[in-house]
């Protein structure tokens, strides 16, 4: 299976313009026929401009994800943040979902839904609760989306389009009907964390190998998810440089990945993996390595091919469940780069 051709990553400071470009063109592909041109033109130039998306991504409570295909023009982006819609007894941790946007020949690749799982986490892990979403009273695709991830329609509001006036429905998703994404684990969710991982792999050795990795300050990312006001389920990242021609490049191992086994198969790994890649690709790098399921893993970008054309693998014997995800393309032209995994994985 070949790696997915699409990084999704928070945006930055540079990218202002690029978010006009497809907020301007996805708007008006999906509402345009429904306003005048002078209307249309109103609305685009004060919420669609490059300095609309630059003071939002200057702002420190707002977040904007972005879908990127290549060195090509962006396929989708999110917006999340404090809730401005006007809700019944709004609250100072009210979050919004603002804008999902998928730009029209990548539809119906999941693009979407990748989008939205990031805002839930984000906003989630940032305290937001309850979560709204505004959404056109006729847009039927949206609020069936929105619908799975666990929002109601709680109202309806007027959406000013110019001058034109637009029916909308505001949905909530209220008492955190998800799991929430934590980032920031104290002492109670870490050690809960070690628990959930054992009881996972029904073995003490991930939870040892985690322990070790703390304990030696290579641990780079870890986030666990709450369920029922319980961890249920913990992701990890750790260092792991690779030695390659040109110098090392600074990559991550993805492991172990655990969910409690009375938390299985509701997405919770699926939330954690995401969790954890989105916020890699953040911080610029994006090189992972993970040994796990073939028929699992390609989904989130990580290939076996890919593996064995760039890196010399201490799995030989594990065949495609030693897989690489490099959407950055920092491996690029390199064959057979050493990794080095962290002295508590004892490779």
């Amino acid at each position: 299976m070949t790696q997915s051709p699409f990084l999704l990553s928070r945006a930055d400071a540079e990218d202002a313009l690029a978010l006009s470009d497809i907020g301007r063109e996805t708007f008006t592909e999906k509402f345009g026929h429904l306003y005048t041109p002078e209307n249309l033109e109103a609305f685009l130039s004060e919420f669609h401009s490059p300095e609309w998306y630059a003071h939002a991504l200057s702002e420190p409570d707002v977040a904007i994800w972005v879908i990127r295909n290549g060195d090509g023009p962006l396929a989708g982006y999110g917006v999340a943040g404090p809730n401005t819609l006007p809700v019944e007894d709004p609250g100072s941790l009210d979050g919004e979902v603002k804008r999902i946007y998928v730009r029209a020949g990548h539809q119906g690749q999941g693009l979407g839904s990748r989008l939205h799982r990031a805002m839930l986490a984000w906003l989630e892990g940032s305290g937001h609760d309850p979560l709204y979403v505004g959404v056109y009273s006729d847009n039927d695709g949206a609020q069936k989306l929105y619908r799975r991830f666990g929002f109601d329609k709680c109202g309806e509001y007027t959406f000013l389009v110019g001058a034109h006036e637009d029916h909308e429905f505001i949905f909530r998703r209220k008492g955190r009907a998800g799991p929430k994404i934590v980032t920031e684990l104290t002492n109670e969710s870490a050690a809960a964390a070690l628990d959930v991982i054992r009881a996972a792999f029904g073995q003490n050795d991930e939870a040892d190998l985690v322990s070790r990795l703390r304990a030696d300050d290579d641990m780079l990312f870890e986030a666990v998810a709450i369920e029922g006001g319980q961890v249920a389920g913990h992701v990890a990242l750790s260092r792991l440089p690779i030695e390659a021609p040109n110098g090392e490049i600074i990559a991550a191992s993805l492991a172990p990945v655990s969910v409690r086994p009375d938390s299985q198969s509701k997405g919770l790994g699926m939330i954690l993996c995401e969790a954890a890649l989105n916020w890699w690709q953040g911080q610029g790098a994006g090189v992972t390595v993970v040994l796990g399921h073939p028929a699992y893993y390609p989904r989130f970008g990580f290939s076996a091919s890919a593996a064995r054309a760039h890196l010399q693998s201490p799995f030989a014997e594990a065949g495609d469940a030693f897989m690489l995800s490099d959407p950055n393309g920092h491996l690029d032209g390199i064959e057979g780069a050493k990794l080095h995994y962290a002295p508590a994985f004892g490779i």
